[in-house]
């Protein structure tokens, strides 16, 4: 599996590469992306220095992109000012863009509907996430398809 990591240089970021480096996971390759001001940079993995690129306008050459969060997945509103917010265990990218469900960035989600990149949106605090996503587990919100 190749995986992405959007918005590396973050503190999320950091803890996602934390969390993935001291699991037992195989994956093929690891790419960081980030905002074009943080491109160029490199970042530690498993002894390993590895280039943080621009996130691209074009494809990213990935299987899946994990966005990890301090929330367990995508709500129709923000969970810690709405208690009436709904979490979605999958939305489509249009639906994501027309509620402006702020999953990420409008062109980050575009990207990923143009090349059929779906993302996972799961919480990074809750132990064993990163790996139960990695091996298939359905947790979080996918958000993709039409």
């Amino acid at each position: 599996m190749r995986v992405a990591i959007v918005g590396a240089t973050g503190a999320v970021g950091h803890e996602l590469l934390r969390v993935l480096e001291k699991s037992t996971l195989n994956f093929d390759e690891l790419q960081l992306y980030a905002s074009p001001r943080s491109a160029g940079r490199t970042l530690t993995f498993a002894g390993r220095e590895l280039p943080v690129r621009a996130t691209p306008e074009g494809a990213i050459d990935a299987d899946v992109i994990l966005k990890a969060t301090n929330v367990d997945g995508v709500y129709s509103a923000d969970p810690k000012r709405d208690p009436t917010a709904q979490r979605f265990t999958q939305i489509s990218y249009t639906e994501a863009l027309n509620r402006n469900l702020r999953v990420m960035d409008a062109a980050a989600i575009s990207l990923c509907r143009d090349n059929g990149l779906p993302i996972v949106v799961y919480n990074l605090h809750v132990p064993q996430n990163t790996k139960r996503v990695i091996l298939g587990e359905e947790i979080g919100t996918l958000v993709g398809g039409e």
